[in-house]
């Protein structure tokens, strides 16, 4: 268990509220701040979860208060600050533990309580991101991959103006792309 230390920050009267702090790392940062004097607010997302987690902190001997709340509902949470307000105190330390996942977008789940146009065009610009985001992984991988399966006998120098002159020649066709044709292809999305 931490200790809080007079080097250390005083939390005495703080209310701090970690999101998903049944257990876990959630439940590991509460119980640090609880030492060092926070009053312990935490959500989780089914009844069960929260119960776990009060016996979880009554064992520890840390007072704590516990909320059902979906995270990703922003109503639900508005709600939840408001009785935490009214029935606690005002937060004063807000932790965002909880774990929200995303990959629902690129595989073409709907997340709910996101106001987009249609669903389809989450899944369009999850892929886009996802493809740029690996695309640029792939690439900057290149140039080490490069150097060490033998592009090392022209020296470092030689390697790294072969990779700036490649990097500037996609950035031309990308611009050139995007100039002609791009932008009506992103307009459709």
């Amino acid at each position: 268990m931490s200790v809080c230390t007079p080097k250390s920050f005083d939390l005495t009267g703080k209310v701090a509220l970690i999101t998903g702090a049944s257990y876990g790392i959630g439940f590991a940062i509460a119980t640090a701040m609880a030492n060092c004097g926070a009053k312990i607010v935490f959500n989780d997302i089914k009844q069960e979860l929260v119960d776990k987690g009060l016996a979880a902190y009554k064992e520890a001997g840390i007072e704590a208060h516990g909320y059902v709340c979906d995270v990703t509902n922003e109503d639900a949470v508005n709600e939840m600050v408001k009785k935490i307000t009214a029935e606690v105190g005002h937060i004063n330390v807000l932790v965002n533990n909880a774990g929200v996942a995303l990959f629902g977008l690129f595989a073409g789940l709907k997340l709910p309580n996101l106001t987009w146009t249609n669903e389809i065009t989450p899944i369009k610009q999850g892929g886009s991101v996802m493809l740029a985001l690996f695309g640029g992984f792939v690439y900057a991988g290149l140039l080490p991959l490069a150097y060490f399966l033998g592009a090392s006998a022209l020296g470092l120098s030689a390697c790294l103006g072969i990779y700036l002159g490649l990097t500037l020649a996609l950035a031309a066709v990308l611009y050139v792309w995007l100039r002609r044709r791009g932008a009506a292809v992103f307009a459709a999305l």
